[in-house]
């Protein structure tokens, strides 16, 4: 039988660089699909001590398309009646 599909306990699994790479991937994945990236903690990447400053970068560059693309399209349907 296969080493792998053998019963062993917990604290004697040992996971590889590759099985863990694909797993927090995974996970990452996960919480993007379900949250859509708004949801995401600002603490969970930086710490409390830079939570702030990103959370105002990323809402900076959340909304600017909002100003920006209106800008776009009227100069792109100035001649358009």
């Amino acid at each position: 039988m296969c080493d792998w599909l053998e019963a062993k306990p917990f604290n004697t699994l040992v996971l590889s660089s590759r099985s863990l790479l694909l797993i927090s991937f995974g996970l990452g994945l996960h919480k993007l699909a379900l949250t859509g990236g708004f949801l995401f903690s600002h603490r969970e990447i930086v710490g409390a001590h830079f939570s702030g400053l990103l959370f105002g970068v990323t809402n900076t560059a959340a909304q600017l398309p909002g100003f920006i693309v209106p800008l776009i399209i009227t100069q792109m349907t100035q001649n358009v009646r």
